[in-house]
Protein backbone atom coordinates (compact mmCIF):
# COMPACT_ATOMS: atom_id res chain seq x y z
CA UNK A 1 0.00 0.00 0.00
CA UNK A 2 0.99 3.82 -0.51
CA UNK A 3 0.51 6.69 1.59
CA UNK A 4 -0.51 9.53 0.17
CA UNK A 5 3.28 10.79 0.87
CA UNK A 6 3.94 7.58 -1.69
CA UNK A 7 5.62 5.81 1.24
CA UNK A 8 4.90 2.45 0.82
CA UNK A 9 3.51 0.15 3.86
CA UNK A 10 3.43 -3.45 4.74
CA UNK A 11 -0.38 -4.48 5.91
CA UNK A 12 -0.80 -7.37 7.47
CA UNK A 13 -3.98 -8.53 8.67
CA UNK A 14 -3.45 -9.79 12.80
CA UNK A 15 -5.55 -10.22 15.73
CA UNK A 16 -5.05 -7.21 16.64
CA UNK A 17 -6.49 -5.82 13.56
CA UNK A 18 -4.93 -4.66 9.99
CA UNK A 19 -0.71 -3.31 10.71
CA UNK A 20 0.42 -0.86 8.79
CA UNK A 21 4.50 -1.38 8.81
CA UNK A 22 6.57 1.56 6.78
CA UNK A 23 9.21 -0.41 4.26
CA UNK A 24 11.77 2.03 3.99
CA UNK A 25 15.04 1.82 2.13
CA UNK A 26 17.89 -0.01 2.98
CA UNK A 27 19.88 3.47 3.69
CA UNK A 28 16.86 4.89 6.09
CA UNK A 29 16.57 1.89 8.51
CA UNK A 30 18.83 3.04 10.99
CA UNK A 31 22.47 3.66 11.46
CA UNK A 32 25.08 1.97 14.27
CA UNK A 33 27.05 4.54 15.80
CA UNK A 34 29.66 4.11 18.90
CA UNK A 35 28.65 6.09 21.67
CA UNK A 36 30.53 6.11 25.57
CA UNK A 37 28.04 5.27 27.98
CA UNK A 38 29.09 6.59 31.89
CA UNK A 39 27.34 3.29 32.85
CA UNK A 40 29.81 1.16 30.97
CA UNK A 41 32.81 2.83 31.20
CA UNK A 42 34.82 0.04 32.85
CA UNK A 43 32.99 -2.45 30.71
CA UNK A 44 35.24 -5.21 28.63
CA UNK A 45 34.77 -3.18 25.45
CA UNK A 46 36.82 -0.03 26.74
CA UNK A 47 33.62 1.93 27.64
CA UNK A 48 32.15 2.08 24.26
CA UNK A 49 28.74 0.55 23.41
CA UNK A 50 27.17 0.21 19.98
CA UNK A 51 23.41 1.61 19.82
CA UNK A 52 21.01 1.81 17.19
CA UNK A 53 19.67 5.65 16.51
CA UNK A 54 16.77 6.03 14.37
CA UNK A 55 16.78 8.11 11.45
CA UNK A 56 13.61 9.51 10.34
CA UNK A 57 12.03 9.19 13.57
CA UNK A 58 9.69 12.35 13.88
CA UNK A 59 8.61 11.81 10.33
CA UNK A 60 7.24 7.73 11.36
CA UNK A 61 5.52 8.89 14.06
CA UNK A 62 3.76 11.72 11.95
CA UNK A 63 3.20 9.78 8.91
CA UNK A 64 2.49 6.10 10.93
CA UNK A 65 0.50 7.60 13.96
CA UNK A 66 -3.40 8.55 13.06
CA UNK A 67 -5.31 7.01 16.31
CA UNK A 68 -2.99 7.83 19.15
CA UNK A 69 -5.51 5.52 21.22
CA UNK A 70 -4.73 2.87 18.71
CA UNK A 71 -2.51 -0.33 18.86
CA UNK A 72 0.43 -0.70 16.54
CA UNK A 73 3.39 -2.82 15.77
CA UNK A 74 7.19 -2.82 15.02
CA UNK A 75 8.15 -5.65 13.77
CA UNK A 76 11.84 -4.64 13.38
CA UNK A 77 12.31 -3.36 17.00
CA UNK A 78 15.90 -3.43 17.08
CA UNK A 79 17.07 -0.66 19.86
CA UNK A 80 13.95 0.32 20.33
CA UNK A 81 14.16 3.79 19.28
CA UNK A 82 11.23 4.07 16.83
CA UNK A 83 9.33 2.58 19.41
CA UNK A 84 10.37 4.59 22.02
CA UNK A 85 9.32 7.66 19.92
CA UNK A 86 5.95 6.19 18.73
CA UNK A 87 4.61 5.38 22.60
CA UNK A 88 5.95 8.94 23.60
CA UNK A 89 2.83 9.28 21.44
CA UNK A 90 0.83 6.58 21.98
CA UNK A 91 1.01 5.85 25.84
CA UNK A 92 -0.07 8.59 27.14
CA UNK A 93 -3.61 8.58 25.11
CA UNK A 94 -3.94 4.76 26.05
CA UNK A 95 -2.73 3.42 22.82
CA UNK A 96 -0.38 0.50 22.27
CA UNK A 97 2.45 -1.06 20.29
CA UNK A 98 3.36 -4.73 20.19
CA UNK A 99 6.86 -4.48 19.40
CA UNK A 100 9.09 -7.86 17.71
CA UNK A 101 12.67 -8.53 16.77
CA UNK A 102 13.94 -12.18 16.37
CA UNK A 103 17.09 -11.04 17.88
CA UNK A 104 17.48 -12.03 21.74
CA UNK A 105 19.88 -8.86 23.25
CA UNK A 106 17.62 -6.37 20.50
CA UNK A 107 14.95 -7.44 23.14
CA UNK A 108 16.99 -6.86 26.10
CA UNK A 109 17.89 -3.62 24.72
CA UNK A 110 14.39 -2.42 23.98
CA UNK A 111 13.25 -3.80 27.47
CA UNK A 112 16.03 -0.90 29.18
CA UNK A 113 14.75 1.15 27.26
CA UNK A 114 10.89 0.73 27.38
CA UNK A 115 10.69 -1.02 30.42
CA UNK A 116 8.36 1.47 31.95
CA UNK A 117 5.83 1.07 28.64
CA UNK A 118 6.26 -2.65 29.40
CA UNK A 119 5.08 -2.28 32.82
CA UNK A 120 2.33 -0.10 32.49
CA UNK A 121 1.11 -2.23 29.46
CA UNK A 122 1.57 0.32 26.54
CA UNK A 123 4.35 -2.37 24.81
CA UNK A 124 4.66 -5.88 24.54
CA UNK A 125 8.21 -7.06 23.39
CA UNK A 126 7.93 -10.59 21.36
CA UNK A 127 11.04 -12.13 20.20
CA UNK A 128 10.17 -13.49 16.90
CA UNK A 129 10.72 -12.47 13.55
CA UNK A 130 8.00 -10.02 11.14
CA UNK A 131 6.94 -13.50 9.35
CA UNK A 132 5.60 -15.41 12.75
CA UNK A 133 4.46 -12.23 14.00
CA UNK A 134 0.89 -12.83 13.64
CA UNK A 135 1.21 -16.22 15.10
CA UNK A 136 3.18 -15.02 18.28
CA UNK A 137 0.28 -13.06 19.03
CA UNK A 138 -2.15 -16.21 19.36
Amino acid sequence: ARSSQGHTHHIMRTPLGLVAAPVLPACSRGLSVRLCSPSSAAGPAGGWEEYHVPVLRDELVRWLVTDPAGTYADLTLGGGGHSAALLDVLAPAGGRLVCADRDGDAIRQARRRLGTHVESGAATLLQTSFVRFPAALS
